[in-house]
């Protein structure tokens, strides 16, 4: 994984500057996770937010907050079916 990504990803305020909710944020499927965070280095504005509501959504975590952000970042990029290797 680039590790430079991690430090890219927009902080929680930003997806509601944006006008994002957080309904739609639990509905970003697979297919729509893996094509935003693949267009480009800072994942389509993808935040830590949208990251724990798919982690959620997707059942890999039932509380994603209290782990560490990359621990579930990685779980959700592999469920995503990502390819973020160099």
């Amino acid at each position: 994984m680039r590790s430079a990504r991690s430090t890219n990803l927009q902080p929680a305020f930003s997806a509601s500057l944006q006008g994002k909710t957080a309904t739609a944020r639990q509905n970003m499927t697979k297919q729509e996770f893996k094509r935003r965070w693949e267009l480009d280095e800072t994942g389509d504005g993808i935040t830590y937010d949208d990251i724990a509501d798919c982690a959620v959504a997707w059942g890999l975590y039932g509380k994603p907050k209290v782990h560490p952000i990359d621990d579930v970042k990685h779980a959700v990029l592999i469920a995503a079916g990502v390819n973020d290797g160099p």
